[in-house]
């Protein structure tokens, strides 16, 4: 029994001393303690706070989504010439007599095209005419239907090719000893140059043929052969 008193004795003195360095604090301390602001170390010594390693890369990926799908939601503009775009072409021409004619064509022309693809484009308008005749000078109109290939794009400049078919209706027969209504075909090419965002400078020139089919026979169808040189301008949209 004596060695286990000196046992428990023993125990109790070293358990005492342990606590001993953990007193006791008071509510005031404790208070004191818990408004001490806490301490974080600096994971990133010496970076600025703008360093890209420092940025928030959760954020940043959700403004670039938002982006994408602000850039998905607002498709690019239509350029000229592209796909389901549009055109009005207003343009002036002079035609020469070529082989067997005498007639001269000063002609003014509306035009409205539409692309089916990109660079082609189908066209239709409205001309008119003052024909310069030997005897009996001339007025007619036509409406005109056609279509327009761009061969080539670099930057403003595109080249093309063109052509199309015009019905007509003239104050008296074109050429003299013909008829008063005609058909027209036309095949060339040209060239534009845009100025501004929505506006081309166009300028070209064309075979041109009119004729009346032969409707009354060859000797009632002197038809004309020319040289169509022509300029305008071309609005996209």
């Amino acid at each position: 029994m004596p060695n286990l008193r000196i046992a428990l004795i023993l125990l109790f003195a070293s358990t005492s001393i342990c606590f001993a360095d953990f007193p006791l604090q008071t509510p005031d301390a404790n208070r004191e303690l818990l408004s001490r602001p806490i301490e974080t170390p600096d994971v990133h010594p010496g970076l600025p706070d703008d360093h890209p390693l420092l940025l928030d890369i959760p954020a940043t990926r959700d403004a670039g989504a938002a982006v994408g799908a602000a850039s998905a939601a607002d498709p690019a503009p239509h350029q000229p010439f592209d796909k389901n775009s549009w055109s009005l072409d207003l343009a002036g021409s002079y035609i020469t007599h070529i082989r067997f004619s005498e007639d001269y064509f000063t002609t003014a022309s509306v035009r409205l095209n539409y692309y089916l693809i990109k660079n082609l484009a189908f066209t239709f308008g409205v001309s008119g005419y003052l024909i310069d005749q030997p005897d009996n000078d001339a007025t007619a109109a036509s409406f005109d239907i056609g279509g327009r290939l761009h061969l080539l794009r670099i930057d403003r400049f595109t080249l093309y090719f063109d052509g199309g078919g015009s019905r007509t209706w003239s104050s008296t027969a074109v050429p003299e000893f013909g008829t008063t209504y005609n058909y027209i075909g036309r095949v060339g090419g040209g060239a534009t140059w845009r100025l501004f965002d929505n506006v081309h400078l166009m300028a070209g020139a064309r075979y041109f043929h009119q004729s009346n089919g032969d409707v009354h026979g060859r000797i009632n169808n002197p038809s004309f052969d020319g040289i169509e040189s022509y300029a305008g301008l071309i609005f996209t949209f």
